[in-house]
């Protein structure tokens, strides 16, 4: 009688492991789903980092919003880093990558997003200038990029941060002496992306940075 309780004991705590097993495969499984989505091509993550990026620039803004776990996220990834779709980024656009299953980011853009945009354009002073809906195919975000480059008159206003670094390495400098290095790090950065890393203004900057 004893050796059969035993043997009931035993197998009930096998099959306890097996269940905390799958349980935990399972939580594997989602989380993979779930991962954070990072950086894509000209795509950076981060709704508040994209407005910091695009008030430095003087752009306006294209804003793409997905997660993970989306079945059509591999095919919206590549078209992001599509050497068509970067081309016509560069000098007139800043573009934005937004995780939707980041708590913090879920509120951005919702009113369009509620009528189903997937994609967002909107003019420095937030005007709205077109979008895509969920699902969109490479080609009509291509055309959308190009009709508003001919119908909208893309004058860059960039900021006095921008302009002045430009001219003059001296405000990393000033950053630098009154401890603002994160901040100096960071419009280098800015600097870099919209200058390219062959700039003159880009390499006095760095060359301050790195002093």
């Amino acid at each position: 009688m004893l050796s059969a309780c035993c043997g009931l004991a035993i197998v009930a705590v096998v099959a306890a492991i097996l269940l905390l097993n799958a349980r935990g495969a399972g939580g594997g499984a989602a989380g993979a789903a779930q991962a954070a989505l990072t950086d894509v091509g000209r795509f950076k993550l981060g709704a508040k980092l994209g407005e910091e990026r695009a008030g430095f620039s003087g752009l306006p803004k294209i804003q793409v919003f997905a997660n993970s776990s989306d079945p059509n996220w591999p095919a919206v990834q590549a078209c992001l880093q599509e050497a068509a779709i970067e081309a016509e980024l560069i000098g007139s656009f800043t573009a934005v990558l937004v995780d939707t299953s980041d708590p913090q980011e879920a509120q951005v853009e919702l009113g369009a997003r509620e009528l189903g945009y997937q994609v967002i354009l909107t003019a420095l002073n937030g005007k709205f200038l077109g979008g895509l809906a969920a699902g969109f195919a490479c080609r009509d975000l291509l055309a959308l990029l190009r009709t508003i480059k001919a119908e909208t008159v893309i004058r860059p206003e960039k900021s006095p941060i921008y302009a002045r670094l430009l001219e003059t390495a001296q405000p990393i400098d000033w950053l630098i002496q009154n401890s603002e290095r994160a901040k100096a790090d960071r419009f280098v950065d800015f600097l870099k992306e919209f200058e390219g890393v062959d700039s003159p203004a880009v390499r006095a900057a760095e060359a301050s940075l790195n002093r």
